[in-house]
């Protein structure tokens, strides 16, 4: 099922690869929801830092054009921290046309042999933007809560997504995500994450408040709890 799952992507990306006019504006914060890709990616020679909730820092950028790629961590920078958490990211924009976008976007951790292969479709009208992504996920090593999961990478691992946002003006949009886990990890409770924000931009700046609520099928948490943070982006 995984190799389907990557086959389609590639011929996707070749089928695709002519194709590079696209009516979508890109505004500071438009490469991701809260935690979703889009298939937007910054303009040729953009630098962009993240931070979620003052503690994990995403650090982007476009050295060439529809090419990004990412470096996050989880802060303190200590080097046995940068080590452990540090994660690698590239995405792809292959397709640009109208108000369509597709992109390929690849991540992975080293310390736990984590790695993420999947596709984004982006849609945009006048104020709407939808988003369908999905992928498979890779798993060597998972440990939760002390405990050793592990995890075969020939097992039907997938991640969907689903977004939409909209833009209430040039300085301010909404925005809602959804996200759905299939692991076949033992002891792994969380199933999938609804989320929703409010984005405050400028040309160089966005700060989200975004609200997160996981699903769960511990009986500790009882289905949804929902707690909000900030997430800013800062473009130059």
């Amino acid at each position: 099922m995984k190799r389907l799952v990557l086959s389609v992507i590639a011929l996707l990306i070749c089928y695709f690869s002519l194709a590079q006019e696209s009516s979508h504006t890109f505004r500071t914060g438009d490469q991701s929801l809260c935690f979703m890709p889009t298939a937007y990616t910054m303009p040729e020679l953009n630098v962009s830092l993240t931070s979620y909730g003052l503690l994990v820092y995403q650090l982007e950028g476009t050295i060439i054009d529809r090419t990004q790629i990412g470096f996050a961590t989880v802060f303190p920078y200590m080097p046995e921290i940068v080590k452990e958490t540090g994660t690698f990211g590239i995405k792809q924009n292959y397709y640009r046309r109208d108000n369509f976008e597709s992109a390929a976007f690849a991540i992975y951790t080293p310390s736990i042999k984590f790695a993420t292969f999947g596709n984004v479709i982006s849609y945009s009208s006048d104020k709407f933007s939808t988003h369908l992504a999905g992928g498979c996920i890779f798993l060597k090593d998972l440990v939760i809560e002390g405990d050793d999961v592990l995890n075969d990478s020939e097992n039907e691992n997938f991640i969907f997504m689903l977004g939409v946002l909209y833009d209430y003006s040039e300085s301010f949009a909404l925005y809602a995500e959804a996200i759905t886990l299939h692991l076949n990890a033992d002891d792994f409770d969380l199933t999938a994450v609804i989320n929703g924000g409010i984005r405050a931009r400028s040309q160089h700046f966005s700060i989200d408040l975004c609200f997160l609520c996981p699903y769960s099928n511990d009986e500790d948490i009882q289905g949804f709890a929902s707690f909000p943070f900030l997430k800013g982006s800062f473009r130059f």
